[in-house]
């Protein structure tokens, strides 16, 4: 300690600078401030769907038989549901992530579906968004081939209950049986797909 220079002399090289110092101090200050006000920058790749129309309900008659409109909520309830998204996310902590980032939007007046999916990296975004889609498709054809097949068996229990095969009613059960039949249960097809951006 006998040899160590006053405290004052260490000090002073620093008090001639204090305004330089306070300065940038400052400048730091503000530079952090405005680093936590910057989003983070958020990309988004995406993918349009052209999908089938398909009927609404168990149809036991042609008259009674409607196209669907399709609707968003619908379609958007089949994208996150947890059959469609255990076939791209292994957990339910990876199906969670996922269904956070995706957004679905409808293109007026068309049956052509936007699905989305945002992330802070670019990288994989395409990719994974396509993967989300294929595996929503095959969703979607499952629930038609499932309705399809629900549809058919109340009309063949209906044509064994009529007493008279021939009349109207039968030939009304045999004419929805075979536009059942032909109906496709198709989902649909990709149409167009954007870079992360």
């Amino acid at each position: 300690i006998g040899n160590s220079p006053p405290l004052r002399a260490l000090i002073a090289p620093f008090a001639a600078r204090r305004g330089l110092i306070a300065g940038l101090a400052i400048a730091g200050l503000i530079a952090g401030v405005a680093a936590a006000f910057v989003p983070e920058p958020r990309y988004e790749a995406s993918v349009r769907v052209r999908l089938i129309d398909t009927p609404t309900y168990l149809p036991v008659s042609l008259a009674e038989r409607a196209p669907r409109r399709i609707t968003i909520d619908t379609e958007a309830a089949l994208v996150v549901s947890q059959q469609t998204l255990a076939a791209v996310a292994d957990t339910a902590e990876g199906q969670r992530d996922i269904r956070s980032r995706l957004s679905i939007t409808a293109v007026p007046t068309t049956q052509v579906l936007v699905i989305s999916l945002s992330g802070s990296r670019p990288q994989g975004l395409a990719e994974m968004v396509d993967e989300v889609t294929q595996a929503y498709l095959k969703t979607r054809q499952a629930h038609l081939r499932n309705r399809q097949a629900q549809v058919l068996a109340v009309l063949y229990e209906r044509l064994a209950q009529l007493s008279t095969f021939g009349g109207a009613e039968s030939d009304e059960v045999v004419a929805a049986i075979d536009d059942n039949l032909r109906t496709t249960t198709h989902a649909g097809e990709v149409i167009g797909s954007s870079m992360p951006r």
